[in-house]
């Protein structure tokens, strides 16, 4: 499962593996690999990079039309942020 936070003027790839660890790809690498359709759109935009380097870092989101904010802790455990 594939997902993409956003934040003012930067973007954080999420990827959540089998033990739904949180693991983040920086936009550099994901533009390396080309493996999916989030990363182009998101080079498209021309996002600046920024991985959140605390656990308690306020992730964005927009799902369905609304924005969600939340804590890295609280992004892992909620269901529509995965």
């Amino acid at each position: 499962m594939l997902s993409v936070f956003t934040k003012p003027r930067s973007i954080i790839l999420c990827s959540f593996t089998k033990r739904k660890r949180f693991t983040r790809i920086s936009l550099k690498n994901a533009e390396k690999k080309k493996r999916n359709e989030i990363y182009l759109k998101a080079l498209r935009r021309r996002i600046k990079t920024l991985t959140a380097k605390k656990k308690t870092d306020i992730i964005y989101r927009k799902v369905y039309g609304v924005i969600l904010s939340r804590t890295f802790y609280a992004a892992m455990r909620h269901r529509r942020l995965r």
